[in-house]
């Protein structure tokens, strides 16, 4: 798995701490390379598995104090400075409410050598995993969970919760982990330990605030312009770029605001031959010229691929979307795949109710029976221990209600989309995304920064049934 790790100790050196068992954990069967580098005082460790195709991601930077900095990813105006973590050092130094305002995709970790303090940081949707412990009085941090566990002073304790959770809604609430003591980090973060301990800070979250009046025709003109500049800024990196390509609206999207421009890029679809997705990727792509590639699931592919999935998301993910891991094959004809992740979160409306108040426990328990796809209690009566069947019976429920108190909006509506954008699909879809990332770099442009701003003044009405979707779609490329 990709990304970053270390440990850090903010009132001694840290000894015998050894990373070599996590970036073995992590680079076992992958095309990742290691780099990383301890700081001279011995107290900080920084280190990251990276694929080394993006400029300055996956390099650890040693400035002339001792403080070290290491970046996993891209970072928006920043992508063609080989100096990456050396620049971001350097911003952290003159002023560290500067890392606030970045923007891209990627996690970021700096030692403050002169404060003994460890920061780390990571993109608006949290698109890059990391995962924190605090083992005594050391942190650890990696982009796996079972990496983690190569530690030996990480706890193991089960978080009872976490499991109800995940049995329940197929993913896990909050920053929780299956782990009692490990968190996630979660989006748009900042977290510091230093001697006065762990705090982590979220600097923003969507909040829905729909424009009163708007014309669906004006706004899908400016989603599509945005969404074309966001598509060509991602694949101009130098690498080869290549859409996955299915009979859905977001991909179909991303491949309309392509099509008359002078950016070629193939296009590669999975599924059983015969299937829908190959059948319809197949006319997509030659109704615009695109070059288009078949990866042919065998019979089995579901138990193939869902265990891969479960053994590179730490079990948090079950059987979502285990097929596609099979894009990890793009690597033999690409370096780059240009995701449609987030236009359904963003773009269309979650909560399709009018009969609820934010806030009230009617919409609470309407957005739980919304999410719930697991295990039901009656199934639980007779295949689980009593500590987990209680904590199903009402836990689940209360933590959702906890987590959809921290989010703002005048309806239900607005409530419900800004949570999923913020929160439901990082843990239901993106952390999965680092599955195929093992062999191939990934860039998702419906969480462009300007993408994003527009989808937050859309109307309800426009993010009902992907009409801003279609409507794109239909003034930019009818034939699709």
């Amino acid at each position: 798995m990709p990304g970053i790790f270390g440990g850090a100790c903010a009132s001694r050196p840290l000894g015998s701490l050894s990373l070599g068992d996590v970036a073995r954990r992590l680079t076992a069967g992958t095309r990742l390379r290691i780099s990383s580098a301890r700081s001279r005082d011995g107290s900080a460790c920084l280190a990251a598995a990276d694929l080394r195709l993006m400029r300055g991601s996956g390099l650890v930077h040693e400035s002339d104090d001792g403080s070290l900095a290491v970046v996993h990813g891209t970072i928006r105006g920043l992508e063609e400075d080989d100096g990456l973590p050396a620049t971001l050092l350097e911003l952290y130094r003159r002023d560290p409410r500067g890392l606030e305002g970045l923007s891209g995709s990627y996690v970021l970790a700096l030692w403050d050598a002169a404060r003994r303090r460890l920061v780390l940081a990571n993109d608006r949707f949290g698109s890059r995993n990391l995962y924190l412990a605090i083992a005594g009085d050391v942190l650890v941090f990696a982009p796996l969970v079972g990496a983690l566990l190569a530690l030996p002073d990480v706890a193991r304790d089960l978080d009872l919760g976490a499991v109800a959770d995940l049995l329940t809604f197929q993913h896990v609430l909050g920053d929780a982990t299956l782990l009692r003591d490990v968190r996630a980090l979660p989006p748009a973060s900042i977290a510091t330990f230093d001697a006065s301990g762990l705090r982590v800070r979220r600097r923003w979250q969507p909040v829905y605030r729909p424009e009163r009046s708007a014309r669906l025709e004006e706004y899908a003109d400016e989603l599509g312009r945005r969404l074309r500049a966001a598509v060509v800024r991602s694949a101009s990196s130098g690498l080869r770029p290549g859409l996955p390509l299915s009979g859905g609206l977001d991909s179909r999207a991303l491949l309309a605001v392509l099509d008359g421009g002078s950016m070629e890029m193939p296009c590669f679809t999975y599924g059983v031959a015969g299937c829908l997705d190959v059948l319809a990727a197949r006319r997509l792509a030659a109704s615009v010229g695109a070059p288009h590639r078949v990866i042919e699931l065998e019979p089995g592919y579901v138990a193939r691929y869902a265990g891969e999935l479960v053994r590179l998301t730490d079990g948090m993910h079950l059987a979502l979307n285990g097929h596609a891991t099979a894009l990890q094959q793009c690597a033999d004809w690409c370096d780059l795949l240009v995701l449609g992740n987030g236009g359904d979160s963003l773009l269309d409306a979650f909560w399709k109710r009018h009969d609820a108040r934010p806030g009230s426990e009617a919409f609470v328990r309407g957005m739980y029976d919304l999410m719930s796809c697991g295990v039901d209690g009656a199934t639980a009566r007779h295949v689980l221990a009593a500590p987990l069947r209680d904590e199903l019976r009402r836990g689940p429920l209360d933590r959702l209600r906890r987590r959809l108190a921290l989010y703002q909006g005048e309806t239900a509506a607005d409530v419900a989309d800004a949570y999923n954008a913020g929160e439901r699909h990082w843990r239901w879809v993106l952390q999965g995304v680092p599955a195929q990332s093992t062999h191939v770099e990934f860039r998702q442009p419906f969480f462009d920064d300007g993408v994003t701003e527009l989808a937050l003044r859309a109307p309800t009405a426009l993010r009902t049934g992907r009409r801003l979707h279609v409507e794109l779609i239909r003034r930019m490329t009818p034939d699709l």
